[in-house]
């Protein structure tokens, strides 16, 4: 932990509307599933997966990934974020319950979201959460008379001590092209 922490840059915000929100799918990878990370001021360069290991497409409707956030919490001896990351299940039944649901009660995850505002130069189009002391399971929630009778999942990734990091590449095409990778071939 940096305990001297200094400010390097200026706060300059634009009056330019920005776009809200994030765009419709995702990238859920088990954490365990995960060969290495390129890790530099934090922007994730590359990801690289166990051999014959795979993330999973989260598509949404609606507003996607509502209640997706970082907070602030102040410590006795140091200041971290908490990552909330929340999406509502696919459709219900035996498979998805056995393939998802129950994986998700004790999983380790790192999820790769899309923002709709993309950042200068299209460096902040993906915003990762996991990546440093993982996602897990804070809550989760079936009623049969919200979301037509689907699981709304909401993981969180505690003390960190990065308030954003985002996966980018060389270019914005080529992130695309290495968040598509992630994913089962039949996904994208």
């Amino acid at each position: 932990m940096n305990c001297d922490a200094l400010l390097t840059a200026g706060i300059n915000p634009t009056c330019a509307a920005h776009p809200v929100g994030y765009e419709k799918r995702a990238c859920l990878i088990n954490k365990a599933d995960i060969e290495s990370i390129t890790i530099s001021d934090n922007v994730i360069s590359a990801i690289t997966l166990k051999s014959g290991k795979t993330g999973y497409l989260v598509k949404q409707q609606g507003k996607p990934f509502n209640g997706t956030k970082a907070s602030v919490v102040i410590g006795d001896y140091g200041n971290t974020f908490t990552k909330t990351a929340q999406f509502v299940s696919a459709e219900v039944g035996a498979a998805n319950a056995k393939g998802i649901y129950d994986a998700l009660l004790n999983g380790e995850f790192l999820l790769i979201v899309e923002n709709k505002d993309k950042g200068t130069s299209n460096q902040a189009a993906f915003e990762v959460i996991g990546s440093e002391t993982g996602l897990r399971i804070a809550t989760g929630e079936k009623d049969a008379y919200l979301q037509g009778n689907r699981w709304t999942f909401t993981l969180q990734e505690e003390n960190c001590l990065s308030s954003e990091i985002f996966f980018y590449s060389t270019s914005y095409a080529a992130t695309v092209t290495a968040f598509e990778a992630l994913l089962p071939s039949a996904s994208s």
